[in-house]
This record gives C-alpha cells, structure tokens and sequence, in this order.
C-alpha cells in the first residue's frame, strides 16, 4: 500500500511539467485537521439525520468524507449507518432550517415624466417601492461516537443565517441558493476541522533587484523570466546567486521558496529566518515559516491515521509475505 507520508514529494523536476502561473512556484502543502477525533478512524457508519434539509446534510458530509484522500489514498471507508459491524465510529445529525420574510425601508426614486425640446427634464415624479427582506437561517448538528460504547468523541453545532433584499411591485425575494451556500460552507467547515487536506498555491517570488549590480542583476532577471517554464533552472540560479548576494531578501526568500517546493522543509525555514534576520516583519517569510509547520503537524496526524496500516506492512515484510514474497 502506498504510503501517507510519501507527501509531500512536490520536486520541481515535477513542477517543471505542470501548468505554473508566470513568477510564481507551486507549493503543495497538507492543512492538518482541526480535531483529532477522526485520526485513526478508518471505517464509517453515518446514521440517518434529522430535521428539514437533514437528508441533504448527511449526503453532503458522506461526499466531503468519501472523497478526503491524501495522494490519492482514501482516508475513510464510508457505511450506512445501520451498518455498524467494524464500524470504529457513528456519525449522525440534524438540520434546522426557517426563513423569514418582513418589509424593509422602502426604495424611493424620482423619475421623469415630462422633457423639454431640449431633452432636458422638467418635470420628476416621486416614485417609492416597497422592499422586503428574505432572511434563511440553518442550524446544523453534528455528532460523532464510538460504535462499541457510544461515547461522544465530537460534537458541533451552530447557526447560520444569510438573506436578500428584493424591491419589486410585483414579486417577493427568492430564497433559491441562500440555504444551499450556509450548507456548503457548513460541510466545508467540518471537513477541515475533521481531517488534513491537501492544497496547492502558487506563491509569488520576490522580483526585487535594489542592491543587483552588472552580472549579477542580469543573472535574477533571467532567472525570473526562467520561472515560468524552468522552475529548477531558476532555482538553480537563485542558489548560485547566494554567494555574491548572501543577504539579499530577494535571494534569500526565492531560494526558501524552493525548497518548500522541493520538500525540503528544514532548508525552507532556514532561509525565512534568514530574510526576517533582517526584516523582522517580512509577513511573507512568516507565513511560509507557519505554512512549514501546519503542514508539519498533518504528516504527525496522518502518520497517526495510517500507523496500523503501516504497522501490518511490516509484520508482513518481517514474515517474508510482502508483495514480492508471497508463498
């Protein structure tokens, strides 16, 4: 079985073949999960949930979580909830959900009833609209026990609300999307709180040439025209140019850029901290820097996640029954 941990594994001789918007790199990263409760857990039971609009809920938080995976590896094993044999946890819920239409102040306009021959307008009349607003509020719940003992390992709630303000003679404000958004962003809350996801930005490098004098200037410049379709060249170049530039905040961040993007995290942070040696407040620097460890911290989990996994591998391997040894 592919392992977890083989991410990340971004070398630039990959980001060299993919698709790069111009003077930037791409960073593959992990955001770890906000909760633990899920790490571990191989195997789901989600129960049937409650309340208008719960159907719609439940099948939205099994797609979040069927589709969770780490290179391409599934995270959960997904179950209908009154499948509990081997199920490690149950998962079930419910949705409120209201809206409410009321009058609001009305739109007042003034428009023209009357022109003179030279289109000029002489005359207004005073024109007041009625408005209301729609407002759509939901209140999901959300809760997680063992499958063995029912013990509550993690619970949510909360309350939601959007609306719309419609001013019309003829008809009233559509409540079609509101509710659907305050769901989406519900599920998509609760699926980064309950396991690591993988992202990928394009980071801007830093173009700053003050200090760049002759050869060495026209060196960056050409590295940065390599970016976009030579990735590794430019990093290359980047890394020559440390040793004339060995303070340059430009070198310095372009070089830890790529080692983030090479994987190499402990390189990475160096050269951050070598850019706020110097400029303490240098946000970009301390965002790779808190990057770094947030993706960090998400091997920890997965490793976690995986580690029986893992742990049979071995036993197999010891046994002499891997793939390749098989009886």
């Amino acid at each position: 079985m592919k392992s977890a941990l083989a991410f990340p594994i971004a070398a630039l001789a990959l980001l060299a073949a993919a698709p790069v918007v111009a003077e930037t790199l791409s960073i593959e990263s992990i955001e770890p999960a906000g909760s633990e409760a899920l790490i571990g857990v191989r195997t789901i039971a989600v129960e049937p949930f409650l309340g208008l609009g719960g159907d719609d809920f439940r099948a939205r938080m099994i797609a979040s979580l069927a589709s969770a995976n780490v290179d391409g590896q599934p995270l959960f094993e997904i179950r209908n909830g009154f499948d509990r044999d081997d199920a490690d946890i149950v998962i079930g819920g419910r949705l409120g959900w209201d809206q409410t239409i009321y009058s609001v102040e009305p739109e007042i306009t003034k428009k023209c009833v009357e022109r003179d021959d030279d289109d000029k307008c002489i005359k207004r009349v005073r024109k007041v609209i009625p408005c209301n607003r729609l407002d759509v509020s939901i209140s999901p719940e959300l809760h997680i026990r063992e499958a063995d003992d029912a013990e509550l390992i993690f619970a949510f709630s909360d309350y939601r609300t959007n609306g719309v303000t419609h001013c019309s003679r003829h008809s009233l404000p559509s409540s079609d999307g509101i509710g659907e958004r305050l769901l989406s962003s519900t599920v998509s809350d609760l699926r980064r709180e309950l396991a690591p996801r993988q992202v990928r930005t394009d980071q801007r490098i830093l173009e700053r040439r003050e200090g760049m004098k002759g050869e060495g200037r026209e060196q960056f410049k050409q590295a940065i025209k390599l970016v976009e379709h030579d990735p590794i060249g430019a990093c290359m170049t980047f890394r020559e140019l440390e040793a004339e530039y060995p303070a340059h905040a430009s070198v310095l961040f372009n070089i830890a850029l790529c080692s983030e993007a090479d994987g190499n995290f402990e390189q990475a942070v160096a050269y951050y901290n070598k850019v706020l040696e110097s400029d303490a407040g240098h946000a970009r620097s301390r965002g790779g820097i808190t990057r770094i460890a947030a993706t960090r911290l998400a091997e920890q989990q997965l490793a976690a996640h995986f580690a029986d996994e893992a742990l049979a591998e071995e036993t197999l391997a010891s046994d002499g029954r891997g793939e390749s040894g098989a009886p």
